[in-house]
């Protein structure tokens, strides 16, 4: 069984949450892989503990998120509501980070996230606005 095998796995069964999976990934990046292809799982344990990891690790090792920028903006065509808001959330807590200046690029689609008549996604939206706002102000 692989490394992401055993990941999954203990996601699925509950043995694992998102919070010693994102200190996992922490620890070796080199999982970060595998926990982007988590968030395509069918099974819901698994694609959203390892959704919710991206956002836990957004928060606490965003430069190693920022690597991996274009799967986070993937994510936000997703149809699963909560892997979009997820996204939305990352993007918006990588904004400390943003070397390439990425973000100003995703401005419209995030603020068309306001007027989308999905009360969820235009709070979430507007917290992560905000955020790129604040790190970013020109």
């Amino acid at each position: 069984m692989t490394q992401e095998e055993k990941i999954h796995a203990a996601l699925a069964s509950g043995k694992m949450d998102a919070e010693k999976l994102g200190a996992k990934v922490g620890r070796d990046a080199r999982l970060l892989e595998s926990i982007f292809r988590g968030t395509s799982s069918k099974l819901p344990r698994v694609k959203f503990g390892c959704s919710k990891a991206l956002v836990l690790l957004s928060v606490k090792h965003p430069n190693l998120i920022y690597g991996e920028i274009d799967k986070v903006i993937a994510l936000l065509g997703s149809d699963n509501q909560i892997l979009k808001w997820n996204a939305i959330a990352i993007l918006g807590n990588l904004a400390t980070v943003d070397q390439r200046r990425r973000l100003p690029g995703l401005l419209e689609r995030l603020f068309g996230f306001l007027s989308g008549g999905e009360l969820i996604t235009a709070n979430n939206a507007i917290s992560a606005l905000s955020k790129i706002g604040r790190a970013l102000p020109g």
